[in-house]
């Protein structure tokens, strides 16, 4: 054990570069340690998402960027502690769905009662706020509605435990830019890191929507096509 880890083989840009090779070596070492289990990690993700979120209530936009940093670092965790472990189950991957929503609902009400109180909060701002999750589900559903093939759910590698084995994989791990998990770093990390939190909104919205639009046109089309044949019966 702790010789290979699975990661997907095409991964968001942020998870690639940023996070694997920071959670690669930290799946090692949990690995050998039995009391840490993929549910308790998630749990620890949970738990750490509601210290950000709190965090951005009292207004330390750098603790709560930094912290919801460390909770999607930990929901990376938990998949490949299981997978290396041999533990993967069904409520294992449903306790891990549950962790995202929570993260995400209590993250972003803390983030936007911050952004609120801000003096640079007006209509525009509040209208990119609403807009951004509406946005964000968008892209999640129609990602959920698009059937996968057995090809494409055959889509994990495994590579050696360390940050330059995943850094020497990640050009070939890149996916679509512009993903849901790339968009969350610009709103909770990068634009609060860098005293712009407004900017890494409307990038945030805009990634989504592009992103949204491509899914849409492009599957659409694809799905007009392959339909085509029975609506001529």
């Amino acid at each position: 054990m702790g010789h290979v880890i699975t990661v997907k083989r095409s991964d968001a840009w942020w998870t690639v570069v940023v996070i694997d090779p920071i959670a690669a070596p930290l799946v090692r070492l949990l690995a050998r340690v039995r009391p840490v289990t993929p549910n308790r990690v998630t749990i620890a993700s949970v738990v750490v998402a509601i210290l950000s979120a709190v965090a951005w209530v009292r207004g330390h936009s750098v603790a709560a960027a930094l912290l919801f940093q460390a909770a999607f670092l930990l929901d990376c965790i938990d998949g490949k502690l299981a997978h290396l472990r041999g533990d993967a189950s069904r409520y294992g991957a449903w306790m891990d769905s549950v962790a995202d929503a929570v993260r995400m609902a209590a993250c972003y009400g803390g983030l936007a009662w911050w952004l609120a109180g801000r003096p640079d909060f007006d209509r525009r701002a509040a209208l990119v706020l609403a807009a951004y999750p509406v946005l964000h589900a968008g892209v999640i559903l129609t990602g959920h509605a698009w059937p996968r093939d057995k090809a494409e759910e055959s889509t994990t590698i495994s590579l050696a435990p360390t940050a330059t084995a995943m850094l020497r994989a990640a050009p070939g791990r890149l996916g679509m830019p512009g993903s849901t998990v790339d968009a969350e770093a610009a709103v909770f990390t990068l634009g609060p890191l860098l005293a712009a939190p407004l900017v890494g909104l409307w990038v945030a919205a805009g990634m989504n929507l592009a992103h949204l639009a491509v899914a849409i046109l492009a599957r659409g089309r694809v799905a007009l096509r392959e339909d085509r044949p029975h609506r001529d019966m």
